[in-house]
């Protein structure tokens, strides 16, 4: 399913569910309308369950529900995996159906494309359609049924559009207001609405990568003064031991190695709360990644990298000092 370019205009009362297939028509004349289908709901609103009674199943299921016509497929960009698309050449779609891939596997068919589904009638079932999200991200994505019947209400015509510029927009309501001149134009783009799904996981990310942020500037802070301290205390040290013959390179792995040693034993530490924490936020999730020992790994490297370059400053620096200006204060 491709979610870019959907205008969706949900049907609002009465009169506009009447004059819905009038609506459709007069979208799909306009030059900017790719093309123009109809549902009773949208992915990211959530849809309707009902009980159904597959074929070689003496208990009914609840599944989720999604009634659409035939435009709706390819309007929507979904794939399908196996069989066809509703047509309107054929009438006896009304009793066809589509079921999601989920829905396939729940029930342990390797060949959906035949077998019946009850409800109030008996439907065909004609094609599987790729799994796609249709409620909330964090809940993974359950059986669906999909059907043609036209006694159901659609409440939703979905517009692709070539564009979303306001010129597009601005002739979509003027067609509009052709078939309901006394309705206000309601409208939503469908990729909007299901950035609206990730708008907790984008401010979740906002606030880590701002609190990182300052964490690893006052960590940078900290340890450049401790750097600096550590070099003052052991000045007369340093002194002697380049007196001694012991060379700049010397120098600085002996104070970077007092401070290497400490990062590693605290990222020792750290990880088990790490580890920890993550996974427990990664279980609000159905589909996710897995902690990889690389996180840690590569953590590691870059906290040793800041070490370096921020003691690793004054260490150069107290590493090329005259060991004869040294000592002659000490």
């Amino acid at each position: 399913m491709r979610r870019e370019n959907l205008l969706v205009i949900p049907v609002i009362n009465r009169e506009m569910e009447e004059k819905l297939s009038l609506l459709k028509e007069r979208m799909k004349m306009l030059p900017d309308v790719i093309g123009a289908g109809l549902s009773s709901g949208i992915p990211g609103a959530g849809l309707t369950q009902n009980g159904y009674a597959p074929e070689g199943y003496d208990k009914a299921m609840m599944f989720h529900a999604l009634d659409i016509d035939e435009d709706f497929i390819p309007v929507m960009k979904m794939e399908l995996v196996s069989g066809r698309n509703f047509s309107a050449e054929m009438g006896t779609d009304d009793t066809k159906m589509l079921i999601n891939e989920t829905l396939a596997r729940q029930l342990g068919w390797d060949d959906p494309v035949g077998k019946t589904i009850h409800r109030d009638t008996t439907f065909t079932v004609i094609g599987v359609v790729k799994d796609f999200h249709y409620s909330r991200v964090q809940e993974k994505i359950r059986p669906l049924v999909i059907t043609l019947n036209k006694n159901y209400r659609r409440q939703n015509l979905v517009l692709r559009l070539q564009n979303t510029q306001p010129e597009t927009v601005k002739s979509v309501e003027s067609a509009f207001h052709e078939i309901f001149p006394e309705h206000s134009f309601m409208f939503h783009f469908l990729d909007k609405r299901l950035e609206y799904m990730f708008r907790s996981e984008q401010q979740f990310a906002k606030i880590i990568l701002t609190a990182s942020c300052i964490a690893i500037l006052i960590t940078s802070l900290g340890l450049f003064a401790l750097g600096t301290f550590s070099a003052e205390r052991r000045t007369r040290e340093i002194g002697i031991r380049k007196a001694m013959g012991a060379s700049a390179f010397r120098i600085l792995h002996l104070l970077l190695s007092e401070f290497t040693w400490k990062v590693l034993l605290a990222n020792i530490f750290a990880y088990p709360f790490v580890w920890f924490f993550i996974t427990r936020w990664l279980e609000n999730y159905e589909y996710r990644i897995s902690l990889s020992a690389w996180v840690f790994i590569t953590g590691t490297l870059l906290s040793l990298l800041l070490t370096i370059l921020t003691v690793g400053y004054q260490a150069w620096k107290a590493s090329l000092t005259n060991p004869a200006e040294t000592l002659k204060y000490e």
